[in-house]
């Protein structure tokens, strides 16, 4: 079996690990306050199973999965243009749209991939944008 490594953290990442933990605890009591509030109520009591779901809805972004996710919609957008093309150029022009409907459909098919795949791209990016813009203002307030 393989022999456990130490792990022995310096004084600022003690400091960061305590300012997550902190961050953590605020976004969990955030979100069962936002759950359970009662209005006229000045008591909300936290069960475990109200933890378990506020956990839920904190998410860790996995930088691969990330990639992964960017690597497939970026083959979506290489299949799509490669079926436009050969929907376009297999025969004439007018033959695809007149003569045979399996070319139309390859034209339409490709092109709607094409779209989704750069709509799905930029959604992507401007929530991993948001994610670090997030990220960074935790860090300026933990500085401050």
């Amino acid at each position: 079996m393989k022999e456990e490594i130490q792990l022995k953290y310096t004084e600022q990442a003690i400091k960061r690990l305590e300012q997550l933990r902190k961050d953590h605890l605020r976004r969990v009591e955030r979100l069962i306050r936002e759950r359970k509030y009662v209005p006229g109520e000045s008591l909300i009591e936290a069960t475990a199973s109200d933890v378990e779901q506020a956990a839920r809805y904190i998410r860790v972004i996995h930088p691969k999965r990330s990639e992964i996710r960017r690597m497939i919609l970026y083959t979506y957008i290489i299949l799509g243009i490669a079926m436009v093309f050969t929907g376009l150029f297999y025969s004439q022009f007018r033959e695809i749209f007149f003569g045979n409907p399996v070319q139309a459909m390859l034209v339409v098919v490709g092109a709607t991939l094409v779209f989704a795949s750069f709509i799905l791209s930029r959604l992507l990016k401007i929530r991993e944008e948001r994610y670090r813009h997030e990220s960074k203002n935790q860090v300026d307030e933990i500085n401050r």
